[in-house]
């Protein structure tokens, strides 16, 4: 598609925004989270025209929505007799039934078990401010950033997906945060810029606690100059580390330490990253088949080919690799004893060939 009638696009779904007529319920065919599968389709099918038009439509209905709840709120809210019962959710809730008010009695409970009271501090009013806050839509303006990049328009890309970075508070699925910020360190990756790169990288090992964790990687590190053939599996047994979100962050770190001949930045992430993703495939196979218990590490990747929803995981997460890189540390450490039966069980038992060969490579 030319960039100018996506630019044409653009400014017409803008416009329509701003003129955006007043606040009103919406039909479930006209609801925000609608307008934005729509986009996604669009976005899929590769019309990103058609696709820029409706995350604009989307914001668009999102500023109804929320608009008309707050009108319906603040007028339920308004009377002296609901102001005397306070700001507790149950006093309020209670005051609202005895007045027929079923509208807001209904968004209020919507929003309650969505979030929870706790999240607003048991406040109405704390509700209040927050759903006007919540006017922001980060979902479609992450997809915007994504229909610019396509269309080589970084700098606007850039924009809106520092937008929807900074409003995430505001995602409907919050783990969304993590997908934005693997958008913006492609993004800065696709333009050659390595420092912002690795600092998207880190923004998302940011809410990693493993990350944080340096007595973490010094009994890592502990374990391994051990240098026993025995602590290639006593490893997998001592540790547990959750945190599947940080895997692709970690690999992606630890080849950009490799670059830059950072051995123990290369051992931190390598590790670190094949716990995390180590830890994440045990838990899901012990949901599938609550009999498995962890043994040993042959086994463990012998019972994984048994999914293939585990290994298609793996392979787009570089798990293999991360053990491999592993591995190969321990080796550059001077831990032969290690890395050799690392190697070993690597070659005779990992779900996937290629890296299989790679480990019987490295064996003496």
């Amino acid at each position: 598609m030319k960039k100018a009638a996506l630019f044409f696009t653009a400014l017409i779904s803008l416009t329509l925004l701003c003129n955006a007529q007043a606040a009103r319920k919406l039909s479930d065919e006209e609801a925000p989270w609608r307008m934005l599968e729509k986009a996604q389709v669009a976005f899929d099918s590769g019309d990103y025209g058609m696709a820029l038009n409706l995350a604009n439509k989307a914001k668009e209905n999102r500023s109804l929505q929320i608009h008309w709840e707050l009108n319906v709120l603040e007028n339920a809210l308004a009377p002296r007799q609901v102001r005397r019962a306070g700001e507790r959710f149950q006093d309020v809730l209670l005051v609202l039934g005895e007045r027929d008010e079923n509208d807001a009695i209904a968004l209020i409970k919507r929003y309650l078990t969505r979030y929870g009271g706790e999240f607003y501090k048991d406040s109405v009013s704390n509700l209040v401010q927050w759903l006007n806050e919540s006017i922001v839509y980060p979902e479609a303006d992450f997809l915007t950033g994504r229909i610019y990049q396509l269309e080589g328009e970084f700098q606007l890309a850039s924009s809106f997906y520092e937008k929807a970075r900074t409003e995430s508070d505001f995602l409907d699925i919050p783990d969304v945060k993590y997908d934005i910020l693997y958008a913006m360190a492609d993004l800065a990756l696709q333009q050659g810029n390595t420092e912002e790169y690795e600092q998207m990288l880190l923004l998302v090992l940011a809410s990693d606690p493993n990350y944080q964790n340096k007595s973490l990687v010094r009994s890592f590190e502990k374990i391994v100059d051990a240098d026993t053939a025995e602590n290639a599996d006593r490893f997998f047994t001592l540790f547990r580390c959750q945190g599947k979100h940080s895997v692709s962050a970690l690999y992606h770190l630890c080849q950009l330490k490799r670059q830059q001949n950072d051995a123990k930045g290369v051992f931190t992430c390598a590790s670190l990253g094949m716990m995390e993703s180590f830890t994440h495939m045990l838990e899901s196979l012990q949901e599938r088949d609550s009999e498995f218990k962890f043994t040993t590490l042959s086994a463990f990747f012998k019972k994984l080919s048994d999914y293939p929803e585990f290994l298609d995981w793996a392979e787009e997460e570089h798990v293999w690799e991360l053990f491999f890189l592993f591995a190969k540390q321990a080796d550059e450490r001077g831990r032969h004893a290690f890395s050799q039966r690392l190697y070993q069980i690597m070659s005779d038992s990992l779900p996937s060939e290629y890296w299989r060969a790679q480990a019987d490579n490295r064996l003496d």
